[in-house]
């Protein structure tokens, strides 16, 4: 007989060297896997840290349009105050014996409103020019910043940290450009509106127009088994794409002298009522005092100088307009009970959208210019 030992050794090489070879494509496919989705995270980082750019812009033109009004405001009131002193109107009373010192006197009344109404003017007028600064912020400075952003992405990074952007991909960025149609949040109580994709309305200046960009994260991977028993697995590209855009993404109304501010003890508003007649900028009894919540007066004394930061106080009850009755809002028959300062506006933010369709054509020198665009 012939001998059989050791016949089973070829059999149980094979066997090592097939689950070897099995093991190696498992760990090569996991790892490109891995480097896809790391592609696509670098990409969605980068496209919505670009358009941060210009969210920030109109966020900040916003807060500062806001901060104008608020002065304006108070302008208004104070300069109707300042006409009914000089009118010897609104509650203030004159000695008759020409002297300063009784209770509430004008003349101390005007000088308090007339310090104030300067000071105001002055902050409205640095508002007005800030916002002018602002405003000057071009479509093409906004590219530009973006660019370099992009560039900032590779060169301020970091592995042992989130410093910056992946330092293993370059990014490719695609030419910004101007989003045709209005898309975004607006809710309020009357309903909803996300825009539709409705056209944007003629004649809005090309800066002000929210921009969509497109970005490739592109990395060179060599396979960490590419010289194992010399089997030579070449390298290959991980490849992300993603796009974003600027979106208004949440809208509301606020009413600063009723909605209470959560960083001022006990219920403040945030814009509580101020007595500008007042050097002291404190209510007096004999003319006025300041209205809590809606500042509805009621049958209280109102005082005529000061700045009140009301929001109307609505009395809504499902009806029909009665005839020669108060108007009706959507169905809700609305009684307007005082003064009202208040802002309806949105804040902006990125928003991530589907890449672009068609070919994206590469920076030269990018190792993106060696993968083939023209598929969507």
């Amino acid at each position: 007989m012939h001998g059989q030992r050791g016949q089973t050794i070829p059999v149980w090489t094979f066997g090592l060297i097939t689950t070897l070879m099995l093991t190696i494509m498992v760990f090569n496919y996991a790892n490109t896997v891995r480097w896809s989705i790391r592609a696509q995270n670098a990409a969605d980082a980068v496209s919505q840290g670009i358009m941060s750019v210009q969210t920030q812009h109109y966020n900040q033109m916003l807060m500062t349009l806001h901060a104008a009004a608020i002065e304006e405001y108070r302008i208004r009131r104070t300069l109707n105050a300042l006409l009914e002193v000089i009118q010897g109107s609104g509650g203030c009373q004159i000695s008759a014996t020409g002297t300063t010192g009784v209770p509430f006197d004008c003349q101390i009344v005007y000088s308090s409103l007339r310090s104030n109404y300067i000071a105001e003017v002055t902050r409205y007028t640095q508002l007005v020019q800030q916002m002018q600064a602002i405003s000057n912020y071009t479509q093409a400075q906004q590219i530009a910043d973006m660019n370099t952003i992009a560039t900032s992405f590779e060169t301020n990074c970091t592995t042992t940290g989130p410093t910056g952007g992946d330092c293993a991909f370059t990014y490719t960025v695609a030419q910004p450009t101007a989003r045709p149609n209005i898309s975004g949040a607006l809710i309020d109580a009357a309903g909803e509106d996300n825009g539709n994709g409705r056209a944007l309305p003629a004649g809005i200046a090309q800066d002000l127009k929210a921009l969509q960009i497109e970005v490739i994260a592109c990395a060179k991977v060599n396979s960490p088994f590419g010289s194992f028993f010399k089997l030579a697995i070449q390298p290959y590209y991980a490849i992300g794409r993603a796009a974003a855009t600027s979106a208004m993404v949440t809208q509301e109304w606020f009413a600063p002298g009723a909605q209470t501010n959560p960083n001022s003890p006990g219920t403040t508003a945030f814009q509580p009522s101020e007595f500008v007649e007042s050097p002291t900028n404190s209510s007096n009894a004999s003319i006025g005092y300041s209205y809590s919540g809606f500042c509805n007066s009621g049958n209280a004394q109102y005082d005529w100088y000061a700045v009140h930061w009301c929001s109307n106080a609505y009395t809504s009850v499902f009806s029909t307009p009665a005839p020669g009755g108060p108007p009706v809002y959507g169905g809700y028959q609305t009684n307007v009970q005082s003064d009202e300062y208040s802002v309806w506006t949105g804040w902006w933010g990125v928003l991530p959208i589907a890449p672009y369709t068609g070919a994206f054509t590469p920076v030269a020198g990018n190792c993106a210019q060696n993968v083939n665009w023209n598929a969507n």
